[in-house]
């Protein structure tokens, strides 16, 4: 850090995280100057100064958390410090808003845990302005305060999913995975080097990165409006770290009544067609291939349906011609149905590694039952007595899996 005594004012410099997506060279120093005397509410103001790879960027002002976060000096103190280091250790991200946006989106990411990926992997918490029953007027700064709110929700959201996929590029090295067109990681044995948490860093980052670009245009166009067009969409362009409560509860009800449709005619089958049908989803069966294979259609996507890798309720497929109907389920849900079982597998095998449940955070539990087909287990329960149900079902389920 180079201090002025004349001007009294300190620079320093350091590469911008978020270069690449503004399309600045990552590599080159962009000068960032501080002037001690200009506070805003209570905070220093940074402004941008000089160049990045021959472009001009634009002076605005930062908080101080932003300045430190970045910063080649020792580390903030400030618990909304961000410091990113190896995925395997600690990644970590903050976006500082505006005071005149109502929301709070810091997220502060770490891999302490082996068995707990980052939380920046999870969408950042989400405060909404109080709605107001006054006048128009007040109505008027209500709704911009939560398009605002939402729209900073957003920004966040896809800023963590470029953090992560920077954290897993090093693992993605290490075991030979694509990098610019990020995939999950192979079953094993070779995430069996790896702890449960970078595990789930390299698939959540290789998820949510193929859905970040249609999710930036739907933004750019819709602006504060993007969350009516994502309620009516779905999560089918929504990466993980962008979808609110609201909507993963209605995702939640729509996987809810599809494996109730699913499940709804399996009564009528006999005992042995019942055996076969369950052995794709109340557990991973010890030969993944085989069992695929030789399941009958209608089981596959009675498989697809409760582990919500089907859209649509029943087992029907919208085809014109119903004699297609072999042909698309063996050309796309059963390797579908053979990759997540492949993928659950690796995770159940890594969450024993890891110590079990009693080291899976509450959110975890959730996220592994409802990936399980347990969409239903917590289903009309809160707090303590939903995570008891979830805890009690995911333990069923690592004791089933690998006996059939």
């Amino acid at each position: 850090m180079v201090i002025s005594l004349v001007s009294g004012r300190c620079a320093t410099s350091t590469v911008l995280p978020g270069a690449a997506l503004l399309g600045l060279n990552s590599s080159a120093p962009l000068r960032r100057s501080v002037n001690s005397g200009q506070h805003v509410n209570g905070q220093a103001v940074v402004y941008f100064s000089g160049y990045a790879s021959g472009r001009r960027y634009p002076a605005r002002p930062l908080g101080r958390s932003q300045f430190t976060r970045h910063s080649s000096s020792t580390p903030s103190r400030s618990s909304a410090a961000s410091t990113t280091t190896t995925p395997t250790s600690t990644t970590s991200t903050t976006a500082t808003t505006p005071p005149s946006a109502a929301t709070s989106t810091s997220t502060s990411t770490s891999t302490l845990s082996p068995i707990n990926p980052p939380s920046s992997t999870l969408p950042a918490p989400l405060s909404l302005p109080e709605k107001s029953d006054a006048g128009p007027k007040e109505k008027v700064t209500y709704f911009i305060a939560l398009g605002k709110a939402y729209l900073s929700f957003y920004k966040t959201g896809l800023k963590n999913v470029y953090h992560n996929y920077r954290a897993s590029i090093p693992l993605r090295k290490t075991l030979g995975l694509p990098i610019y067109i990020p995939t999950s990681p192979a079953p094993p044995p070779r995430t069996a080097a790896l702890s449960r948490a970078d595990f789930q860093l390299l698939h959540r980052s290789a998820h949510d990165v193929r859905r970040m670009m249609p999710f930036a245009i739907i933004l750019l166009i819709c602006g504060e409006m993007t969350p009516l067009v994502v309620l009516a969409i779905g999560n089918a362009v929504t990466p993980r770290t962008c979808r609110t409560e609201k909507q993963d509860a209605k995702a939640l009800d729509k996987r809810i009544k599809a494996k109730t449709a699913a499940l709804r005619d399996l009564d009528s089958d006999s005992t042995a067609g019942k055996k076969a049908a369950r052995a794709l989803w109340r557990g991973v069966p010890v030969d993944i291939s085989g069992a695929v294979k030789n399941a009958r259609d209608a089981d596959v996507l009675r498989a697809c349906a409760v582990l919500g890798l089907k859209g649509g309720e029943g087992l029907g497929l919208p085809l014109p011609v119903p004699l297609l109907t072999p042909l698309v389920v063996r050309g796309l849900y059963r390797p579908r149905l053979q990759r997540w079982l492949e993928y659950l597998k690796a995770d159940d095998a890594l969450i024993i590694q890891g110590g079990g449940l009693a080291g899976l955070s509450k959110e975890e539990v959730q996220i592994a039952v409802h990936e399980r087909g347990g969409v239903d287990v917590g289903a009309g329960f809160s707090g303590r007595d939903a995570e008891f149900r979830e805890r009690r079902w995911l333990s069923g389920w690592l004791g089933v899996t690998g006996e059939k």
